[in-house]
């Protein structure tokens, strides 16, 4: 008997009611099998650049 693992996705991302910008983002990789979440850091410096990184 062989089985196969699969997966499903869906993301979603929201600015919310008190930030001004959405530092969150998501990166999937169907080819590689990797999923990679950024949670920025507002109210830091630089908090923004997580999500600025290229997948």
């Amino acid at each position: 008997m062989s089985s196969q693992l699969r997966f499903e996705f869906s993301a979603q991302t929201e600015v919310g009611m008190v930030r001004s910008e959405n530092e969150d983002a998501i990166a999937i990789s169907t080819a590689i099998r990797l999923a990679i979440l950024t949670d920025g850091m507002s109210g830091y410096n630089a908090g923004e650049v997580p999500v600025a990184l290229p997948p």
